[in-house]
Order: C-alpha cells, then sequence, then structure tokens
C-alpha cells in the first residue's frame, strides 16, 4: 500500500506525518482508514474509494454540502462530485481513443449579455456546464453531471435551448 497525501485540515490524525505542509497516510493510517469507510458507508463506497486512490485522485469530505455531494480531486482537477469525476474520467479514456476530441471543462455559455438601464447596470446571465466535446461526427455536445435539478437550472435550460437551438445539454 502506497503513501497517500490528504489534504491540510483533514480530521485524520493517527497513522500521519507532515510532509512539505501536506498530511501523508501511512500503510496502517490507510487501514484504519478503510475501516472507517466500511463502518459508515458500507462496502460500496470503498469500491469507490480503492477506484479513486488507484486512478491517483483524492476524496474530499465536506461535513455541510448543500446538496449531499462529495467533491473529488483526479488529475489535480477539484470535481463538484464523485459522478461528475468518473464522467471525466469515462470522456478522458474516450478523447484517449479518439471517439472524442476538443474536451473543454466548465465551459461557458451567455444566455443574456449585460446591459444598462436607467443608470442601473444588470450583470450577464451565464449557464456554466461541466463537460463540452466534439464527437466524431464534429457535433458540440454539452453534458451536465446532474444529481439534483434546481429551479435555477431548469430556467437556464430552458433559455439555453432557446438561445443555442442546434445544441442540447445532455444530463448524465
Amino acid at each position: 500500500m502506497r503513501n497517500f497525501y490528504v489534504r491540510p485540515g483533514n480530521p485524520i490524525e493517527r497513522g500521519c506525518y507532515v510532509k512539505k505542509n501536506k498530511k501523508v497516510i501511512t500503510p496502517e493510517g490507510m487501514r484504519e482508514l478503510r475501516r472507517a469507510i466500511i463502518r459508515k458507508g458500507g462496502i460500496h463506497w470503498l469500491r469507490i474509494f480503492d477506484n479513486i486512490l488507484n486512478r491517483g485522485g483524492m476524496v474530499m469530505r465536506h461535513p455541510y454540502t448543500k446538496y449531499k455531494n462529495n467533491p473529488i480531486i483526479i488529475d489535480g482537477i477539484r470535481f463538484q462530485s464523485i459522478r461528475e469525476g468518473k464522467r471525466y474520467s469515462e470522456l478522458k479514456l474516450l478523447q484517449k481513443n479518439k471517439d472524442i476530441h476538443d474536451l473543454k471543462l466548465q465551459p461557458k455559455f451567455i444566455l443574456q449579455d449585460s446591459f444598462n438601464k436607467n443608470g442601473v447596470h444588470y450583470r450577464a446571465i451565464n449557464y456554466i456546464a461541466d463537460f463540452s466535446y466534439r464527437n466524431k461526427n464534429n457535433e458540440l455536445i454539452v453534458e451536465d453531471a446532474k444529481g439534483f435539478k434546481t429551479p435555477v437550472y431548469k430556467i437556464k435550460r430552458k433559455i439555453f435551448e432557446i438561445q443555442y437551438p442546434l445544441l442540447t445539454i445532455v444530463e448524465i
């Protein structure tokens, strides 16, 4: 079992030592962490955790997230959820196999430009998707990993459909 870097401020204390301002979990500490994951989340979460570690990722647990998502870091990129991180890994593999190209993370689409009216400035309305890429037919695909559809998302999706009639948001 290899040493694993943990984010500073993480409550894991036993089985850790500090190296270059980062906590490193020793193999004993990793075994303890795996036991804690099994106790709290079961074997399913342990499999997800092991897959993330094997890909060089890092799980970040936040005790209070609004939509109960677990942020994750894969290849040094922070994703808002495990679902989004898994999809990134799949898209990266597709890009490596040349099934897709021009993969972009967090592409920004302008739904309405900013404007001034009666001396008041109104900011632009933007939609930021999770991924966009081009398939073999050179069609632009826009993807969003959604666990919960907020009212704001539903409105922005409708405006997106009007502003960009040739594009469709694919929800994962």
